[in-house]
């Protein structure tokens, strides 16, 4: 999602091209993909590529960096996730791009040997279901849908909030209700999150608080300084890692 959105605004107002394409590639002994350092074996290659303004050689250099970003907006956040969840899945990225003439990004996903039987039920393959209400305070929409559906699924009944002062009106309207709160560190509008904090433990003490940021542990005590933060998970994070903290796992 992150790389196709990069390629749609890389095109902007003009005519371009978006290409998506996932094949299987076996790198030889001795061999290279694409000067990458990519090591031989089998992977399944991921690539998005566009047609769009390309990348300066100061910017490429630099695209992986936490909160380096060319956007007016952005938070540069984004490729230094999309880098942190392949190295956790073992992949690595090669980037190809030409100033004006547009970018390729490679995903390289090492195959697996052989494929795993999935097909235990969900009787026997997952946990019972949680409970309680759970407040999820997020303005990254694609992350709070998602967080939002899986939770309900996962048998959370749930409530969300895009920023700070919409959180405060849940908590406000209906706390007894409310068991838990999913509370990222960074809200848009004059309401911090840390006056969200402090609202909740005094209208609710004891309610069950998960901080969540691309920042550090220590950046987050730091921001909170004074206020007892039990709960803290840094983005990105698994969905199993709510859902064990939700289910009175220890602290992260």
């Amino acid at each position: 999602m992150n790389l196709l959105m990069n390629a749609y605004e890389a095109i902007g107002d003009g005519d371009g091209e978006i290409c998506l394409d996932a094949n299987f590639v076996r790198i030889p002994e001795n061999g290279s993909a694409d000067g990458a350092g990519i090591t031989p074996g089998d992977y399944v290659r991921l690539e998005v590529s566009d047609t769009g303004i390309g990348m300066e050689p100061e910017v490429h250099a630099r695209m992986f960096d936490p909160f380096f970003s060319t956007k007016l907006e952005g938070r540069g956040l984004g490729l230094a996730v999309v880098e942190k969840i392949l190295r956790e899945h073992g992949a690595a990225m090669s980037v190809v791009c030409t100033p004006g003439r547009g970018t390729s990004f490679q995903a390289w996903f090492p195959a697996a040997e052989k494929l795993e039987n999935n097909t235990t039920s969900m009787a026997t393959g997952e946990k019972s279901l949680g409970s309680g209400t759970i407040l999820v305070v997020e303005d990254e929409e694609l992350l709070r849908v998602a967080l939002v559906k899986g939770l309900k699924r996962r048998g959370f009944s749930v409530v969300e909030a895009s920023d700070a002062a919409g959180a405060l009106t849940q908590i406000r309207s209906d706390p007894c209700s409310i068991d838990s709160i999913l509370l990222d560190m960074v809200l848009p509008g004059k309401i911090s999150s840390c006056a969200v904090f402090e609202e909740a433990q005094r209208i609710k003490p004891g309610v069950k608080i998960i901080l969540t940021s691309a920042y550090s542990k220590e950046t987050a005590m730091a921001l909170f300084s004074g206020m007892r933060v039990e709960h803290f998970l840094r983005k990105p994070f698994h969905f199993a890692d709510i859902v064990e903290l939700l289910d009175n796992g220890p602290e992260r």
